[in-house]
């Protein structure tokens, strides 16, 4: 109970508490009511931006992250030989720290030097900014979000697993 009032309700109503006022680091914090769910709903454009692309990522994410999980569950809910071994190599990213998993795919995705545009490249063809452009950097994220479908896989392949035999027949 101590853990929980410390590192998640404290902070929690401190962050309300300072929501309601106008906080400077040097000064006190002064009491402004609602002006500044008012700003942030009215003239704030970068809430409108902000939230715009998080209903961008968010209708991108989900159904594709459940889609490819439902589908890869199938396929490893076939009986072929070193299915184990499958299931394995399919969770294991789930289990890469989130640090490593970044550096990975900050690598990866490189303008300059990345796995993906080193071979475009050398085909000739233009290199984008996976990560830096606008227009390529929320679908960027949603394949790294992709990346680590491994535990609700794992869901889905349980769930069909306890199908009955006879029901599949």
């Amino acid at each position: 109970m101590l853990g929980f009032v410390i590192f998640a309700a404290g902070p929690l109503l401190a962050s309300l508490y300072f929501s309601f006022t106008q906080y400077n680091i040097v000064k006190p914090a002064q009491f402004v009511g609602l002006a500044n769910y008012a700003q942030l709903f009215t003239t704030d454009q970068q809430m409108r931006q902000s939230l715009g692309v998080t209903l961008y990522y968010a209708a991108l994410t989900i159904p594709l992250s459940l889609a490819l999980s439902l589908l890869v569950a199938v396929l490893l809910n076939q009986p072929v030989r070193w299915i184990a071994l499958y299931r394995t190599v399919w969770y294991l990213p789930v289990l890469v720290p989130a640090v490593a998993t970044g550096t990975l795919w900050r690598w990866v995705l490189n303008t300059d030097f990345g796995l993906v545009n080193w071979p475009l490249k050398l085909l000739g063809l233009p290199a984008p900014g996976w990560l830096t452009d606008p227009a390529f950097t929320v679908p960027s994220l949603v394949l790294i979000a992709l990346w680590g479908i491994g535990g609700t896989t794992l869901i889905f392949l349980a769930g069909l697993q306890g199908v009955p035999q006879s029901l599949l027949e």
